[in-house]
């Protein structure tokens, strides 16, 4: 967009507290992404997830307002009634998806409460799941490095003689793209949005859906509540970032244009203002860290689960009790299994609460309908590609130069925007990573990177 507006010869003018928040790449996963409508462009806003861009046109005048849609009328239902509606949707969906010879399913399990929710509903179709997972068209994905998840996951899998890591049927896999592809479809999506670095190594495919534990954060106060228990609110959360400005004043601008993004989405709901900002930002966002890439589905972040959450007290969201009552009536033999943490298992008070429904089971799979038509975006084809050296096989060695580059020419703009000390760090971040022997992505101990790559953006529209 800043190569549109340029193009077009509008003036641009730059965000300070806007560029400064994508150097906290240590201080939580607040500052991953964007954390309020403001980017780091004054000329582009995002727009509310609540609110429409209405143009009216009258001859020759037009005008373009923000308005704010209304809320949708409240489903008068109960806890009990909603439920029951999710499990049964959700279940159908699953025995859909197992049950469809055209797609593959990559879920993934870790040893925590979100994915094993999503688990349940895999286990409640247990002989579509075995079908499919004897088929190669069912991988339950768990990371062999991360040693206690693995372990935890192998455990639940058994329990239901179903296997981790199954090699899926290459027929669903989608085509890999070059170096120079991802590395764009890196640049043209995430600058600006999210800062861990992650590429997207195969193009697109119908046929390989991807499900995880993203969107279970939508249903807790996770800034507020999880970082050792110790900050009661949202403003309280941010004060920590506050020592890390370059100036009291960017900080005030910065918590300044935070409150004007959570008060644009306090809409109706009793839901802490601190789940809104995760919902809108934070879980966006990291959801669609791999974009153009992947058919990734969040059932933690339907409108199914964020009704469970509207229905809930503060007590019930902060104790994690409608995954409880999901696990306990689509499974309850997956609460025998300790968690990752020891926190996270199931406590007397959720025990007491436990909603028990009736809920249907699924008895027959649906229909998936889809283009058979190559799926690929106008917009991305106007994109510039650089060609592809033969030599380089690698985004992160495209992306490793140019933010060399930046950092070794722009380095008045990086002490106004990041402070004296950032050039020095920004060399030992460099130091610190061995590239030649790293993975493409580099997840948020790359976020550096994207950073130096904000201020080359910077330098170009000067």
């Amino acid at each position: 967009m800043v190569e549109r507006l340029k193009e077009q010869g509008r003036s641009i003018s730059f965000n300070a507290p806007n560029v400064e928040i994508w150097k906290f790449e240590g201080l939580g996963g607040f500052t991953r992404q964007l954390t309020s409508h403001h980017t780091f462009v004054n000329e582009i806003k995002v727009l509310p997830v609540n609110s429409d861009i209405v143009i009216t046109k009258d001859h020759a005048n037009s005008d373009i307002a923000l308005v704010k849609r209304e809320p949708d009328p409240k489903h008068k239902q109960s806890y009990r009634e909603a439920l029951i509606e999710c499990l049964e949707v959700w279940r159908g969906r699953y025995l859909t998806i197992m049950s469809n010879n055209k797609i593959a399913l990559h879920h993934d399990l870790t040893g925590g409460l979100d994915s094993r929710c999503l688990l349940s509903f895999i286990v409640s179709n247990i002989d579509a799941a075995k079908a499919a997972n004897q088929d190669n068209q069912l991988r339950i994905n768990s990371q062999l490095e991360h040693t206690e998840d693995f372990k935890i996951a192998n455990r639940l899998v058994s329990l239901f003689d179903l296997s981790v890591n199954a090699k899926i049927n290459g027929d669903y896999k989608s085509a890999s793209v070059d170096a120079s592809e991802s590395y764009a479809v890196w640049k043209y999506f995430n600058i600006g949005r999210y800062a861990p670095i992650i590429f997207c190594l195969t193009d697109f495919s119908p046929h390989y859906m991807e499900m995880g534990g993203e969107g279970g954060e939508d249903n807790r106060a996770f800034y507020v509540g999880t970082v050792g228990g110790k900050y009661r609110s949202l403003p309280e959360y941010l004060e920590r970032y506050k020592p890390f400005f370059t100036s009291e004043t960017r900080y005030l601008q910065w918590i300044d244009q935070v409150n004007q993004s959570a008060y644009a989405l306090n809409h109706d709901y009793h839901i802490g203002v601190s789940i809104l900002h995760y919902r809108e930002f934070r879980s966006n966002h990291h959801t669609a860290k791999n974009p153009k890439s992947r058919f990734k589905l969040a059932p933690l972040g339907s409108k199914y689960f964020d009704r469970l959450c509207q229905l809930s007290d503060e007590d019930a969201l902060q104790s994690g009790q409608v995954f409880y009552d999901v696990l306990y009536n689509n499974h309850k033999k997956l609460l025998y299994i300790p968690f990752d943490r020891p926190s996270k298992a199931i406590k007397d008070k959720n025990i007491k609460k436990l909603t028990v429904v009736d809920a249907k089971k699924a008895e027959s799979p649906g229909m998936i309908y889809w283009s058979e038509g190559e799926a690929t975006s106008d917009l991305f084809c106007e994109m510039p590609i650089e060609s592809n050296d033969p030599d380089v096989r690698s985004p992160l060695q495209i992306l490793h130069d140019e933010a060399l580059a930046s950092l070794d020419n722009n380095q008045s703009l990086i002490e106004y925007y990041f402070g004296k000390p950032a050039v020095a760090e920004f060399y030992k971040c460099f130091e610190s990573i061995d590239f030649k022997k790293a993975r493409n992505n580099l997840h948020s101990q790359g976020s550096f990177l994207h950073a130096l790559m904000v201020i080359q953006i910077i330098s170009e529209a000067k």
